[in-house]
């Protein structure tokens, strides 16, 4: 949202072109472009704040990257030693999760923090208690990951494995389930949050 000169409010969409390695902001209304571009990322993925920021990673991958959205201005964090990025998400609270080796900035603090080193996996997804969702299975991922799958404690950070939930995609429904689809395979995987029992699904996925 954007506010104009006549008090009303405008919605915005943004996209990333990581072939050209710069993001667009369109009318959400006629989708056209608004003109307005910023280069220089790697946008594998984009991540909206409560605050009007839109996260991505800079060009070289080497660091997180905030877009004030108002403005236009960025602003770089470098990710942890030994980060392999993939997946980006934001919480209720702002804080950015980084998936592939799993890590979260809080720009409140402006400190890293991570769950233990086992836990791993390309997408992840917040549910709306600020917990994470991540995993990969069976098939690993990158050689980074064991086939399993996890839910990071949004306080403590402490881990729980969920064996044979592990999808590669991530995302969680109105009811709070968590729903993960394979990289590979015709499955897609439901946890329930409150069991952390398992469920798999298979549609005809066309893989």
């Amino acid at each position: 949202l954007r506010e104009q000169l006549d008090g009303s409010l405008e919605e915005y969409v943004w996209i990333g072109d990581y072939t050209h390695m710069d993001v667009h902001e369109l009318d959400s209304e006629t989708g056209a472009a608004t003109g307005r571009t910023v280069a220089g990322v790697s946008p594998y993925g984009l991540a909206l704040d409560p605050f009007g920021k839109l996260w991505t990673f800079s060009a070289a991958a080497t660091a997180l990257l905030s877009i004030d959205t108002e403005t236009l201005a960025t602003e770089s964090i470098p990710l942890p030693a030994g980060e392999a990025w993939y997946g980006i998400t934001v919480d209720h609270l702002g804080r950015v999760w980084v998936g592939g080796t799993v890590a979260r900035y809080d720009p409140a603090t402006a400190t890293w923090t991570s769950p233990g080193a086992h836990v791993c996996g390309g997408g992840l997804a917040v549910d709306a208690e600020g917990n994470a969702w991540v995993g990969e299975g069976p098939w690993g991922w990158a050689g980074y990951c064991t086939p399993s799958a996890w839910r990071i404690d949004a306080d403590t950070m402490a881990d729980t494995e969920i064996p044979g939930a592990g999808g590669h995609g991530w995302a969680i429904d109105f009811d709070g389930f968590a729903w993960s689809i394979g990289f590979v395979g015709d499955s897609a995987y439901v946890v329930d949050p409150d069991t952390l029992a398992v469920e798999v699904v298979r549609p005809p996925f066309v893989s």
